[in-house]
């Protein structure tokens, strides 16, 4: 009985047993798998500071193109505000000094009608002078506003390419500024797969650990066993041959007991056979 136990129990630890081909592919999948996806998990974290300053450097450099646009828009059309204002205050300037002479020589003429024809003539001229001048003030007022209102249109037209490049430009920023962002989305989504899939491989890893220990707990369980069951085996041997000794001495006196007896038995026969071979005589007893 303790012979069949003891092979039921080498049995078990045959079953459970880990070959050394399974240790070997458990420890290379746990040393080499793990280390290969953590590295692109790093590269992609230390993307994400690269690439959001890149985000910020546009964003910086759109504003700054934005100011100074504004501000070169502004100042231009100050300038242009500033001539043209220049240009309108000196024609009215004129009119109005022209006005003021008018105004006198026809008060003079009015006042002072008895003065000669010469003094006459002279006030007429200037009012002609006068009218002529303004005339010509009121043409060269106009060419002047013509060449202004060119040179804005000119400056407008100007403004708008310009403006319309820095649009341009604005936009493909934006574009870019927009590529990039989605390449950051989606390096984001990547991590967080890459995350997930670390996570599970650690899990799988830990069960892994867990099995592993839980089977080493289980073989030094086995191991102890089958020791205990050694030790009593060998203890039950050496009770067997024990017993086995003293029952050879045994056997051995009762042999000889069995010897000693039957021959008495037979000394008492060959006795009891020659008091029959030969009776006694009485006058001898």
């Amino acid at each position: 009985m303790t012979t069949k136990n003891s092979r039921s129990t080498v049995r078990r630890m045959d079953a459970i047993r880990l070959s050394p081909i399974d240790g070997i592919l458990i420890h290379l999948h746990t040393q080499s798998l793990f280390p290969s996806l953590l590295s692109p998990v790093e590269l992609i974290r230390r993307s994400i500071p690269r690439l959001e300053d890149t985000e910020q450097k546009l964003r910086s450099f759109r504003n700054l193109r934005q100011k100074e646009q504004i501000f070169r828009v502004n100042q231009e059309n100050g300038s242009l505000k500033q001539n043209l204002n220049a240009t309108n205050a000196a024609p009215s300037a004129a009119r109005s000094e022209i006005s003021k002479v008018s105004n006198n020589g026809i008060n003079a003429l009015k006042g002072k009608g008895d003065q000669s024809a010469n003094r006459q003539h002279k006030s007429t001229s200037l009012v002609k002078n006068c009218y002529a001048g303004i005339q010509m003030s009121n043409g060269l007022s106009s060419k002047h506003d013509e060449e202004l209102a060119d040179l804005l249109e000119e400056k407008t037209r100007s403004l708008e390419a310009i403006q319309a490049s820095h649009e341009s430009q604005i936009k493909q920023f934006k574009m870019e500024l927009e590529k990039e962002h989605d390449k950051l989305v989606n390096v984001q989504i990547r991590l967080q797969e890459e995350h997930k899939l670390n996570e599970s491989f650690q899990e799988e890893l830990k069960l892994l650990k867990s099995d592993k220990d839980k089977r080493s707990s289980e073989l030094s369980k086995i191991r102890n066993e089958s020791n205990e069951k050694t030790k009593e085996i060998s203890r039950l041997q050496k009770e067997l041959n024990r017993q086995e000794d003293e029952s050879s001495d045994d056997t051995m006196e009762n042999m000889k007991r069995l010897v000693a007896t039957l021959e008495k038995e037979n000394t008492h026969l060959k006795i009891l056979s020659l008091l029959h071979l030969h009776p006694p005589i009485d006058g001898e007893e």
